[in-house]
């Protein structure tokens, strides 16, 4: 098994020298501790040499959550089943399982932790981070992570010049960056396959439509009474901004060419290279995450100059804005046998000290991660970093991605091809805009009422 570079082991025993954690060097007995996480192969690469540098004398014993190349989903009953068996101390955990552990009470109060340890855990970690884990309703800490990754809004600097145009800036909402890249997009010297905006992962007009509604806090259902609420002024305007620039190219479908095999759809580098128009020079404006940036940071320099803001905010609320995720939250469940050995675990992961360390690794497996200390920009000593931290998510652990279904099962892919219909027939002139939203909210609440007389009938039938 391919292990972390020596480079990264010594950057840590160079940062514990300077003081991290309260080690095992002080016990007077061995401590032992199970720690759940991820694959072998992700444990080996991003943690193992992490908690040996740290707890050298420790009986530290891994359980894997999944197999290598294994990337299967829990369900409450599965996942319920192997903290049963396995017991462990110390969970490294996927939002998905977090969320699932978390409604089901089976995780400690890490507020209840950091109170009772005096902890400044919390203290440096960037608020909108902690806003994400605590959930829509802001309740207790059940978890938190070292490391997360934001969106931010890219420009084309070479296109931007030769146009004559302002660049981006901070505090744009969305209506203002779709001006702007239409802005782009009506310029008569912009070369013919140049397009103002960018954004990676589209199927069609309805994924842009539902990202901005996301940012904008816009729902089309009412998850308490089932109606469908796209009948209202917010979503008249951003339906029909969408639905023109999409008509003018201002943007495009952007999802790269996946291969099939087993009934899983594979995405090579090359299939992302071939769909990523920002990084072929082609596109003025890219909302993307911070993968992007370290792209664009590589040995494999784009031809053309570039800059970074904020993510489009919120209308309303200018310091909301994008979207985060963490892909591990550091848990401790209500069951572990060694909660204090886990709780210096996760102090340590989330000391300054290992933020510092990562932050001077260049490339190196994890290090491309965003810290979630709100110094790492000035670590880094790179402000391209500081947008990713400027504004509070739009999103949570309770809905930590913008196309979370809104309705019963069936509803919200129905409802998308639905509205991506109705912009196409706008974009051919067979109708007005007008009249395509006019038609969306009545074809809608028919397309409610069966999904959820077929949820009815499904329970029906599952009840017998």
């Amino acid at each position: 098994m391919k292990r972390l570079a020596p480079l990264l082991a010594l950057s840590l025993l160079l940062a514990l020298v300077s003081g991290c954690t309260k080690s095992a060097h002080t016990a007077t007995e061995p401590k032992t501790l199970t720690v759940a996480c991820c694959q072998p192969y992700t444990y080996d690469m991003q943690f193992r040499d992490f908690i040996e540098a740290g707890f050298p004398d420790w009986d530290v014993k891994f359980v894997p959550l999944q197999a290598d190349n294994d990337y299967k989903a829990y369900d409450e009953k599965t996942i319920a089943e192997f903290m049963d068996r396995e017991k462990p101390d110390l969970l490294i955990l996927n939002s998905s399982d977090f969320g699932l552990l978390r409604k089901a009470d089976r995780l400690q109060n890490l507020d209840e932790l950091i109170a009772r340890e005096k902890s400044k855990l919390t203290d440096t970690v960037t608020p909108g981070v902690l806003d994400f884990l605590r959930g829509e309703d802001g309740g207790p800490l059940y978890g938190i992570g070292p490391a997360f990754h934001a969106n931010a809004m890219y420009f084309n600097k070479d296109i931007f010049d030769r146009l004559g145009t302002p660049y981006p800036t901070d505090g744009m909402n969305w209506e203002q960056t779709i001006e702007l890249a239409d802005r782009i997009m009506q310029d008569k010297r912009r070369e013919k396959d140049e397009i103002g905006l960018h954004i990676p992962w589209l199927r069609g007009p309805f994924d842009l439509l539902q990202r901005i509604a996301g940012t904008e806090g816009l729902k089309y259902t009412n998850a308490d009474t089932g109606a469908v609420t796209f009948d209202t002024p917010g979503w008249e305007r951003l339906f029909k901004q969408v639905a023109s620039a999409y008509k003018r190219g201002t943007f495009v479908a952007s999802w790269p060419e996946g291969r099939e095999e087993d009934g899983t759809t594979y995405y090579d580098q090359a299939a992302m290279e071939s769909a990523d128009l920002f990084k072929k020079g082609k596109a003025a404006i890219a909302v993307d995450d911070d993968f992007l940036l370290a792209n664009l940071k590589s040995a494999q320099k784009p031809k053309f100059g570039w800059g970074v803001v904020e993510p489009p905010a919120r209308s309303s609320d200018p310091g909301v804005g994008g979207e985060i995720r963490l892909y591990e939250v550091f848990a401790i469940p209500t069951s572990a046998a060694h909660a204090e050995e886990a709780w210096q675990v996760l102090s340590y992961f989330m000391s300054e000290h290992v933020g510092k360390a990562k932050a001077g690794l260049g490339s190196a497996i994890g290090a491309m991660d965003l810290s979630v200390q709100r110094d790492y920009p000035e670590w880094k000593q790179d402000p391209d970093y500081e947008p990713f931290y400027a504004l509070r998510p739009t999103n949570s652990i309770d809905k930590f991605y913008y196309g979370a279904e809104q309705g019963p099962a069936g509803f919200d892919e129905a409802f998308a091809e639905l509205v991506n219909g109705h912009i196409r027939s706008a974009v051919e002139d067979k109708e007005t805009l007008d009249e395509a939203y006019a038609a969306i909210q009545p074809e809608a609440e028919a397309l409610m009422k069966k999904a959820l007389s077929d949820q009815k009938a499904d329970g029906a039938d599952e009840s017998k």
